[in-house]
């Protein structure tokens, strides 16, 4: 039976659930029922039942997030605004994944933001400014961005090969029209020449319409020709987004992926968004974090000098996480950054 298709509860009932508490609801397999008649037998497996709704103590974040592998928050850095970040733990349940940047000069080191005008988040964010530097100058990288490891020169790569799920609550503040939120990157080649280039790997794009979001997963694949879009999915018709007027507005978005590639996103109203399937044999991985590296001398995809992320939080699982568990996240990270 469809995700969508649950048993809705009713403004009468809903008037009589305390605040504190949840209703939740489950299915149940039916019995088989078998028939016979000239010279045949049949049978029949009636579809699964949703069961009466079960009133609970409402999830809390923290409880929904006590097994993720993979956690960052901007809050908890102790860090007041203006302030350099070389270094962010990750909270997690995975060794190896800290962040750090480590440049002895501050060129791409983020900084703690809690007062611009186009940071929606007051209680702090990982500010990240992008420096797109030109392939044909050769302009040198001056992007912030932050690496994954354990320790200093143990840099480490977010590639998972099965299942998964991650999360994000941020916001990017584009020069030029808005084109998506990116809060990992992945490196890979342009034309023929084997050049590398950065481009975004997990991001939200508008398509220009002000009620329709969509999320896209990308590989590291990237030539002339292949942008090697891994999944492709579309939330409409809940939250608005215009791909001009709202640039900088806070978004939560959480993307589950299956052991079979199959990919569904939820934004911060709890709405899933339409399934896709990875490409057969086609896998993804990170290799930054906020920000394209400085390493290299070619700009990354769709990036402009100025281009500005603030990064409130994020998260990952190495498994796909339940539905239900995936949008109750979703709704409760934007009721923790108070976003509509």
């Amino acid at each position: 039976m469809s995700e969508s298709i649950r048993p809705a509860v009713t403004a009468s009932v809903a008037e009589n659930i305390p605040a504190d508490k949840n209703v939740k609801f489950s299915r149940e397999a039916q019995t088989k029922q078998t028939g016979s008649g000239r010279g045949f037998t049949f049978e029949s497996t009636p579809p699964e039942r949703w069961t009466s709704g079960v009133i609970e103590d409402r999830a809390e974040l923290e409880d929904l997030l006590t097994d993720v592998s993979i956690r960052y928050v901007a809050s908890t850095l102790g860090l007041s605004n203006g302030d350099f970040i070389s270094y962010v733990e990750n909270s997690g349940t995975d060794p190896g994944y800290d962040l750090r940047n480590t440049f002895t000069d501050t060129t791409t080191k983020p900084t703690f933001n809690t007062s611009d005008a186009a940071n929606p988040f007051p209680t702090g964010a990982m500010k990240f400014v992008t420096f797109a530097g030109s392939v044909i100058l050769g302009d040198p990288y001056e992007s912030d961005y932050f690496e994954f490891s354990s320790e200093a020169l143990d840099i480490q790569t977010l590639a998972p090969t099965g299942a998964f799920t991650m999360y994000f609550v941020m916001s990017h503040n584009s020069a030029v029209a808005k084109n998506g939120n990116f809060p990992l990157y992945v490196q890979g080649t342009i034309g023929s020449s084997n050049q590398r280039a950065e481009k975004s790997f997990a991001y939200f794009v508008s398509t220009g319409s002000p009620d329709f979001l969509r999320v896209r997963l990308s590989g590291n694949q990237y030539t002339s020709i292949d942008v090697d879009a891994l999944a492709n999915v579309a939330i409409t018709g809940d939250v608005n987004y215009d791909a001009t007027s709202d640039n900088s507005k806070a978004v939560v978005i959480v993307v589950t992926v299956d052991e079979n590639g199959k990919t569904k996103a939820y934004n911060q109203r709890a709405k899933a968004s339409s399934e896709d399937t990875f490409p057969s044999g086609r896998s993804w991985k990170a290799e930054t974090f906020g920000g394209p590296s400085a390493r290299d001398e070619l700009q990354p995809e769709s990036g402009s000098t100025g281009d500005t992320s603030y990064v409130a939080e994020f998260g990952y699982w190495n498994k796909k996480i339940d539905s239900q568990d995936a949008a109750t996240i979703a709704r409760l990270l934007a009721d923790k950054y108070q976003i509509s």
